[in-house]
């Protein structure tokens, strides 16, 4: 085993964070380049499912761009998928280019609520939550900020609290 591959077995193994951050942040061996692609791919696929309204919102290239570069900085801590990506709403609140765009985290508080399929209440932005219905399609409009409780069977409830 070449001592590059026997180095990320170990930091895999014994969750050596910082060998695993060089990794993901392109400073990895050689060699690994089919593996980290994997791996990036499948964070990147599950942030693009947690966060569709998000990607409307935005534009596919803007997601791209925020997507990567929270891959670039938050690994997975968890083989399973579905807990990956939880903090995304929050990090995009550090980008300048973001700041005048409040509802944008509101859309993806949302669309992460919506993605675990669990009865939450969101403190909606006005007009996060209006755009959030208008790009799902969605008959729900408010007109002040509100807590609402998303609650799901068969459809997702919206009511207001």
């Amino acid at each position: 085993m070449s001592k590059e591959i026997k180095e990320l077995s170990e930091a895999i193994l014994f969750q050596k964070k910082s060998i695993l951050e060089n990794v993901i942040a392109d400073n990895g061996p050689e060699g690994l380049n089919i593996y980290l692609n994997n791996y990036r791919g499948a964070l990147l696929n599950s942030l693009k499912q947690k966060y569709p309204t998000v990607i409307k919102a935005l534009g596919e290239n803007n997601f791209l761009y925020f997507a990567y570069k929270y891959i670039k900085t938050h690994f997975s801590q968890n083989a399973d998928l579905n807990i990956y990506g939880q903090s995304f709403y929050n990090y995009l609140t550090s980008f300048s280019e973001l700041d005048n765009l409040e509802e944008i985290l509101t859309i993806a508080q949302i669309d992460w609520v919506v993605f675990q399929g669990s009865t939450s209440v969101v403190d909606c932005d006005v007009n996060g939550f209006n755009l959030w219905c208008k790009l799902n399609n969605i008959d729900k409009s408010i007109h002040a900020k509100k807590k609402l409780e998303f609650s799901f069977g068969d459809n997702i409830n919206i009511n207001e609290i």
